[in-house]
């Protein structure tokens, strides 16, 4: 693999302008089409590597990634010197991703064994497969949390193919974007502490090699999610899943807003039709109490009813007992005969309903002259303290009850004080 600084034929610290000069230039250069036919494909294979080489420069976070690491990606491999001079490789089965940065590791988006979902997902699964080796060895996992795996290592998502489901690509890049590895990175030593000379200098070796330990670590993270960033920039299936799955879930909010907007109509219209229901209740039942009202008004309270064609007297005893009935009515009395009716037999009387009527009081102007009070109002709804009137004892009542008049006593309690004019009794009666 060539450094893609040497592919565009530009300097590492090139900037951004230059750089698509350049890109420019070798693309066109370079171009299949400009080429002899049995030239063609030597000239695509450099097309890739330069539009490949301009694709990771042209991001900064890429180009940042890239040229932190670009010695190593140039080598092949992570290598780690010991403190001797010596070298010390990784383990068997360790996976080196910096080849997998490169255009050139497949050939197209397709799932041939060279195409772009087979290398991916083969690069993916063999990550994944040394991360649950070392997650067996790992001393620092709880026992407390292997038991609840049944000491199984957690597997990731798996790549997928051309066909896989929005949502599984979904997960698969929220999985590997937050990836932190289980590796302990015990070739990374600088030191070999056996060879310490005293226990000073092993506990100083040991600490060096636990900060090279974690440095190692880090780095192979950030190359990780750096190739899963760099994936997913490539991946045909990422913005289809995204575009998807985004359709799908307006798709959800409009059906729930729907039935919400559903569910309120009906409540209004049950709400309204309980309101029609109510207001026609009460206008039959003030229909019905005027038509009472007025039937009271045309046959008035009456404790007697006259007798109509009553019958001729059928002999002296009852000629006698009429005469008498008239003469108890009196003169105002017609000659028929009145029939009392016993109260057992008259058909009872519908209760009214008796309407409440707010107490009205009236406000009296610390100005206002005491004669002004209404004329049928008594001087005992006459409140000193607070210079009202009543009309009735049970707003008086409410009135003396209320924190407000109470405060107005307590006033004019020590005003009266304060002036000597104290009378307990007429204070008392406020």
């Amino acid at each position: 693999m060539r450094c893609f600084y040497e592919v565009l034929g530009v300097p590492v610290d090139v900037d951004d302008d230059a750089l698509r000069k350049a890109y420019r230039k070798a693309a066109l250069k370079n171009h299949p089409d400009k080429h002899a036919i049995d030239e063609r494909q030597a000239a695509e294979e450099r097309f890739k590597e330069i539009n490949n080489a301009f694709e990771v420069l042209s991001d900064p976070a890429e180009r940042k990634w890239y040229d932190k690491h670009r010695t190593s990606i140039l080598r092949g491999s992570e290598r780690h010197q010991k403190g001797d001079g010596g070298q010390k490789e990784p383990p068997e089965g360790y996976v080196d991703v910096s080849r997998f940065f490169a255009r050139g590791c497949f050939t197209a988006f397709d799932d041939t064994n060279r195409g772009f979902y087979t290398v991916y997902a083969e690069c993916f699964a063999a990550i994944d497969e040394q991360e649950q080796r070392a997650w067996l060895y790992n001393e620092d996992i709880s026992e407390k949390a292997r038991a609840r795996t049944n000491n199984q290592p957690p597997e990731a998502p798996a790549f997928g193919r051309s066909d896989a489901s929005p949502e599984s690509v979904i997960n698969f890049y929220r999985h590997w974007q937050s990836f932190t590895t289980q590796l302990d990175f015990a070739w990374a030593d600088i030191y070999d502490t056996r060879t310490a000379p005293d226990r000073r200098t092993r506990r100083a070796a040991e600490e060096e090699n636990k900060k090279a330990r974690r440095r190692a670590r880090r780095e192979y993270a950030e190359s990780v999610e750096a190739l899963v960033l760099f994936v997913k920039k490539r991946d045909p299936r990422y913005e289809n899943a995204v575009a998807a799955i985004e359709e799908r879930e307006s798709a959800r909010a409009a059906e729930a807003k729907a039935r919400r907007d559903a569910e309120k109509a009906r409540r209004y219209a049950l709400m309204k039709e309980s309101l029609v229901e109510e207001e026609s209740e009460e206008e039959e039942s003030e229909e019905e109490e005027s038509e009472e009202e007025k039937s009271d008004d045309k046959n008035g309270v009456e404790e007697d009813v006259d007798a109509i064609d009553a019958p001729a007297p059928a002999n002296e005893a009852q000629a006698q007992a009429q005469a008498q009935a008239h003469a108890e009515v009196g003169d105002g009395a017609t000659n028929a005969p009145r029939v009392h009716f016993a109260e057992d037999t008259l058909p009872p009387a519908k209760p009214k309903k008796k309407k409440k009527k707010k107490e009205k009081v009236v406000l009296i102007d610390d100005d206002d002259d005491f004669d002004a009070a209404p004329a049928a109002a008594s001087t005992d709804l006459w409140c000193e303290a607070c210079r009202k009137w009543f009309k009735s004892e049970g707003a008086m009542a409410n009135h003396v009850r209320s924190k407000k008049h109470n405060q107005a006593v307590e006033a004019l309690r020590r005003r009266l004080e304060k002036e000597g004019l104290l009378d307990e009794d007429d204070v008392a009666s406020c």
